[in-house]
């Protein structure tokens, strides 16, 4: 008996022994491999397979994995041009975590994805042509036509991107874009059905030619309703750099002008009515000065403000809270042929060949816009005219001019109160005010001018008068509906 129980705890012991043997040998097998074995090899498949795939020289620096954490970090990846002068794309450090989860979902479930000092520079060399063209042209025919497959189910978590730059050479147009210090972060994004009704919440920052700007909000990208909410920041943006992208080039030129955006955005679609998209905030426009192709002066302003309080544009419905203009500075000119230089500024349509008509429609199809504004001020306003087609030359300045519309509404019946005032350069004043409706259109207020001197209007009067006025002032109010 004790013999027995002797043999079988060396029986046990040895077993143990046997057993700890396997697992030390297993656990020095898996570290050896998945730290020092596995990391070379998978940077010679990772370099070689991008290499066949862009068609570009591609050098990681190194890879090192963490078998236990489920880890990958690629450090140093630099993709070149086909010169080998110029970095098309890099990245720092790439560190990618998954989760054991990913065996079980049925598609990979990632438990962080880090994104270091990214770079990409790109070239347009021609419309829709691109450095990058190539790699897309290569792509499709990789891809050529197969059949569309099941969607792939991921689950993907701590997305970042840190540091990132851009540059983009625009040769057509001969503009250098740069964004810089760009940061990214989605904390969550998911197409499997248990998660696509949980809010995505990106964030974006970057700093675009100098510009600060930001991005964020909240997004059901796979949900049936689609429901978005998307905020965007952008502050001091360089007009005059971007006038060459206006669709239209423009018969002026933009010589100074920052704008700002504070705006949200908000998007849902339901199977029983129509998609809402619903959008509010700030637009500011500040120091902006325009001029002619002549480079005479058309219009200059301190800051021009749009609040919108609620706008429906599928609906038609536009509420606005304020429509500022500060300190306008209109230029007004009148050639001989008695054309207004305004009128050259607006865009000729007629090169493109075709005519451009609107769809006939019945009136009862189209359902007219709904507009409401709370509050309409031009604050410090001057006009100055002159003109080259009248008898004699004439000129004259409009200062101070100033107006105030409360409650503006386009519905029917709606009643707007206004005022406005003015003076000129030789003391005459002008003063209105009252009430105003569009729906039906209605005026019910005074007016009242006074020391109109008509010896400054003669240059117009000599085409029906024989006669010259030296002296002569009117002072004239009224009431009138």
């Amino acid at each position: 008996m004790p013999f027995t129980q002797s043999a079988q705890q060396f029986i046990r012991t040895r077993r143990v022994k046997i057993i700890g043997i396997v697992a030390l040998v297993f656990f020095i097998i898996f570290s050896v491999t998945g730290f020092f074995i596995l990391p070379p090899y998978v940077k010679s498949i990772a370099v070689e397979k991008l290499r066949e795939q862009l068609g570009r020289t591609v050098t990681i620096r190194s890879v090192s994995l963490n078998p236990y954490t489920l880890s990958a970090t690629i450090n140093g990846l630099v993709v070149k041009e086909p010169d080998l002068k110029q970095t098309f794309f890099s990245i720092e450090n790439l560190y990618v975590n998954a989760a054991i989860m990913s065996l079980f979902k049925g598609g990979p479930v990632l438990k962080e994805i880090r994104v270091e000092k990214p770079f990409i520079h790109v070239v347009r060399t021609a419309a829709n042509i691109y450095n990058f063209s190539d790699i897309l042209d290569r792509s499709q025919k990789t891809t050529g036509t197969a059949a569309p497959s099941k969607p792939v189910r991921f689950s993907l978590n701590n997305i970042s991107v840190v540091d990132g730059s851009v540059d983009f050479i625009d040769e057509p147009v001969g503009k250098v874009h740069t964004v810089r210090a760009l940061s990214v972060v989605i904390p969550f994004i998911s197409d499997m059905p248990a998660q696509v009704d949980i809010f995505v919440k990106p964030m974006f920052k970057a700093t675009v030619n100098g510009s600060d700007f930001t991005f964020g909000g909240n997004t059901k990208p796979f949900s049936t309703s689609g429901e978005t909410l998307v905020k965007v920041n952008l502050k001091d943006l360089d007009m005059p750099y971007y006038s060459a992208y206006l669709p239209v080039k423009p018969r002026a030129n933009i010589r100074s002008g920052h704008l700002d955006i504070n705006m949200a955005v908000s998007y849902r679609r339901d199977k029983e009515r129509s998609p809402v998209l619903t959008i509010s905030g700030d637009i500011l426009v500040k120091k902006l000065a325009v001029t002619d192709l002549r480079d005479r002066p058309v219009v200059r302003l301190d800051a021009f403000k749009v609040s919108i309080a609620s706008a429906e544009p599928f609906e038609k419905r536009f509420a606005l809270s304020d429509i500022i203009l500060e300190s306008p500075n209109l230029a007004l000119y009148r050639d001989r042929h008695g054309i207004l230089s305004i009128l050259s500024l607006i865009p000729d349509h007629s090169g493109s060949g075709r005519k451009i008509s609107a769809p006939e429609t019945s009136p009862a199809a189209v359902p007219a816009a709904s507009v409401e504004v709370g509050n309409i001020e031009v604050r410090k306003g001057i006009i100055a005219f002159s003109d080259a087609g009248a008898a004699r030359p004439f000129a004259t300045t409009l200062r101070d001019i100033e107006v105030r519309v409360a409650h503006f509404s386009t519905l029917k019946d709606k009643r707007t109160a206004f005022s406005a005032s003015l003076n000129t350069e030789s003391g005459e004043t002008l003063r209105v005010g009252g009430d105003i409706g569009m729906t039906p259109i209605f005026y019910d207020g005074k007016f009242r001018v006074t020391s109109v001197l008509l010896k400054k209007y003669m240059s117009y009067l000599l085409k029906y008068v024989r006669f010259y006025i030296t002296t002569v002032k009117i002072n004239q109010s009224a009431n009138k509906k």
